[in-house]
């Protein structure tokens, strides 16, 4: 009998299985076994279903589901996990398998750290090196600085209640925040041990700003208690510093808060 996986890789997918090769590259190369569970939000394309029906022969589970979108697939193929550490992988994304051997020796050794990420490969379109940096509360309240590309333990996820399912939100930034919330620890790893699929540039059109004022409310209002206290902690001390740009984006938040 094999030994039982220390990681469950979760990889969710909507009418482009073509990019599974490359995303299962790096994980089928592993020196030690890996749960690998994709979830299929309702394909229809020929192709995807081809692939997907492929792979659901080999020691890879293919989990299919009505189209819900990203976020309650991801759900889905973490419900069905087995393994205490979680992987989140895009199905147009790769890993590089020492991000998996890092976050497992950070985890063994800190019961605290619930978070794993690293710094990562733009490539496709744009093609660099993002270094996001240690985790700081402050501008992870501002702005998602973490790619959903991270290693987490399950237990997190069950805390948090999963990422948010509501298609407006933006569910990996209300999940670090959440995990936060609960008392859980990020330890970021400085070298690029993924890669991250640029794909094409962002709308800038006034549908897309609408969008992206629809998610970050719903962020502000699903972690309304972490922003408030961080609110009441800070304000005092940021009026002797207006010039920080921390006093008016604490300012905005407040007054989407109706304070």
């Amino acid at each position: 009998m094999g030994a039982t996986p220390l990681f469950s890789v979760i990889i969710p997918t909507y009418n482009d299985a073509h990019f599974l090769p490359e995303a299962l590259e790096g994980l089928l190369g592993h020196s030690k076994p890996l749960e690998i569970i994709i979830v299929d939000d309702g394909s229809t394309d020929p192709e995807s279903i081809s692939r997907l029906k492929a792979l659901s022969d080999e020691s890879i589970q293919v989990i299919r589901q009505e189209n819900a979108g990203p976020a309650v697939a991801r759900n889905h193929g973490i419900e069905l996990a087995t393994a205490p550490y979680i992987l989140a992988l895009d199905v147009d994304n790769k890993v590089n398998p020492k991000l998996l051997d890092q976050a497992e020796l950070v985890l063994q050794k800190e019961p605290k750290v619930g978070i794993v990420y690293s710094a990562k490969y733009l490539f496709g379109e744009e093609e660099r090196v993002v270094y996001p940096g240690p985790f700081k509360i402050y501008t992870m309240l501002e702005y998602n600085y973490i790619d959903t590309c991270a290693v987490f333990r399950k237990e997190v996820w069950e805390q948090v209640g999963g990422f948010d399912p509501n298609p407006e939100s933006y569910e990996d930034w209300d999940f670090w925040l959440q995990a936060y919330s609960h008392g859980w620890q990020f330890h970021y790893l400085n070298q690029p041990l993924f890669w991250y699929r640029v794909r094409q540039a962002q709308s800038r059109n006034q549908l897309a700003n609408r969008k992206k004022e629809i998610g970050q409310a719903r962020v502000l209002q699903r972690n309304k208690e972490l922003y408030l206290q961080t609110i009441r902690e800070q304000e005092a001390v940021l009026r002797a510093y207006e010039d920080s740009y921390l006093f008016p984006f604490l300012m905005r938040i407040k007054k989407k808060l109706n304070l």
